[in-house]
C-alpha cells in the first residue's frame, strides 16, 4: 500500500532569495525529489527531454519522472562545463523557440548541443 506523502503548503514555504546559481542546500525546506509513490504511464518513451537545473530542485523532481515516463536521454545542465556556470535561461531559449517552430520542420536526427561546453557522457 502507498505511504501517504506530506506537501508542504505555501505557509511551510518561507520567502527566500538565493544567489544564482542557488544550491539545493540552501533552500528552505530542502526540495524533495523522492518519486516512490510515483506510477508511471510510459508517455515518453522514445523522446528526448531538455531540462535545465536537473542537478537540483524542481528541475531534479522533473528529470526523474520524465526518466520514469521512458524518456529515452535528459540532458541536464550544470555548471561542469567549460563555461563554469549555468546556462542563463535567455542563453538556452533561442534553440528551443528553434525546435519548437515550424523552421526546424525538415530537421530529424540531429543532435543539438546547447551545453556551454558540457560534454555528454
Amino acid at each position: 500500500m502507498p505511504t501517504q506523502e506530506r506537501r508542504p503548503t505555501p505557509n511551510d514555504i518561507p520567502p527566500q532569495k538565493l544567489d544564482y546559481p542557488a544550491s539545493q542546500r540552501d533552500m528552505i525546506p530542502q526540495p524533495d525529489s523522492d518519486l516512490s509513490n510515483y506510477n508511471p504511464a510510459n508517455k515518453l518513451t522514445d523522446k528526448v527531454a531538455f531540462i535545465t537545473g536537473g542537478d537540483s530542485g524542481i528541475g531534479r523532481a522533473v528529470a526523474i519522472a520524465y526518466a520514469l515516463e521512458g524518456v529515452e536521454k535528459v540532458d541536464n545542465y550544470d555548471t561542469d562545463g567549460i563555461m563554469k556556470r549555468a546556462a542563463q535561461p535567455e542563453e538556452l531559449a533561442p534553440a528551443y523557440v528553434f525546435l519548437a517552430s515550424s523552421d526546424s520542420a525538415f530537421v530529424t536526427g540531429a543532435l543539438y548541443d546547447v551545453t556551454g561546453g558540457q560534454l555528454s557522457a
